[in-house]
C-alpha cells in the first residue's frame, strides 16, 4: 500500500515525462476563453456553465464535425489553425450559452 508521501513522490517522478508527452501530442491552445468573452459581450451577459468535448482524431486534412450538441470531432491540422478554430468554436459556444 502506498502512503500519501509515496504517492506524491511517484507523481513528481513521472511529471516531467508526462509533460513532455503532453507537449508533443497537444495542439496549440484553443482560443476558447477569447471566443467565450466575445460571445458574452455580444449577448450582454455572462455565459452559463458550458461543457464542450473536442475529440482529436487522426485523419489527414481538415475536419471539424459536430456529432452532438456538445461533442466535436476535429483533426490535428484543424485544431492547430486558430483562424479556423475561433469561428468554429464561436458557432458552437453561441448555441451552448
Amino acid at each position: 500500500m502506498l502512503t500519501r508521501p509515496a504517492c506524491r513522490a511517484a507523481v513528481l517522478a513521472f511529471k516531467p515525462g508526462i509533460e513532455a508527452v503532453h507537449r508533443l501530442q497537444s495542439p496549440a491552445a484553443l482560443p476558447i476563453g477569447d471566443v467565450l468573452r466575445g460571445v458574452e459581450s455580444r449577448i450582454g451577459r455572462w455565459a452559463q456553465s458550458v461543457e464542450l468535448h473536442i475529440a482529436e482524431v487522426p485523419v489527414e486534412g481538415l475536419l471539424w464535425e459536430r456529432i452532438a450538441p456538445a461533442h466535436v470531432l476535429a483533426s490535428s491540422r484543424f485544431l492547430n489553425d486558430p483562424a479556423r478554430t475561433a469561428p468554429a468554436l464561436r458557432a458552437i459556444l453561441e448555441d451552448l450559452v
